[in-house]
């Protein structure tokens, strides 16, 4: 019993998996539209490598390396920002758009680049991420946490999970 209790404890606490796997990511990242659902998915299953992958776009991987991507990535805090991201429009022209996604709860509504790369027939889609960018939402992020410390006289409180949090916007920019 001692030695089953401590993989059961492990098991318990493992982070959730993503449901989407490489089959998918083939398929999913040749339809613009259905690249945010298999990115956000990679990033709810903390499959950073995957998402930074299949995810971005050839250019933004290479200006972005993996470690940069995954230090911004890594804050919990980031990641609620980034899964709290609903795609408004995709406006894609060629091999290249733009994608609007907004995020009511921190009051964030952006535009992004996606970049199609063609590999034979098929064309595979990928967001082009800047570092600036990220460095946007993480510090949007982080000024949204001072923001609801200071409403609450500078204590900090631990909340369930799915606690809906004070919003900075009360809609999208996208709605308004």
């Amino acid at each position: 019993m001692k030695r089953i209790l401590p993989l059961l404890l492990t098991a318990s606490c493992a982070a959730p998996q993503s449901q989407y796997g490489m089959e998918d990511a083939k398929i999913m990242t040749q339809d613009p539209e259905k690249l945010h659902a298999y990115f956000m998915d990679q990033i709810r299953g903390r499959d950073f490598a995957n998402a930074h992958n299949y995810g971005l776009a050839k250019g933004a991987r290479a200006a972005l390396p993996y470690e940069q991507f995954y230090f911004v990535i890594q804050w919990e805090l980031v990641q609620r920002m980034i899964l709290g991201f609903e795609q408004h429009a995709v406006d894609v022209k060629g091999a290249a758009g733009t994608v609007t996604w907004c995020n009511p709860e921190f009051g964030l509504s952006r535009k992004y680049r996606i970049v199609g790369m063609k590999i034979g027939t098929k064309t595979f889609w990928g967001y082009d991420f800047t570092r600036d960018e990220l460095q946007e939402l993480k510090d949007r992020a982080f000024e949204w946490f001072g923001r609801q410390k200071s409403a609450a006289d500078g204590r900090l409180y631990t909340y369930p999970p799915d606690w809906r949090y004070t919003p900075l916007g009360g809609a999208c920019g996208c709605r308004r």
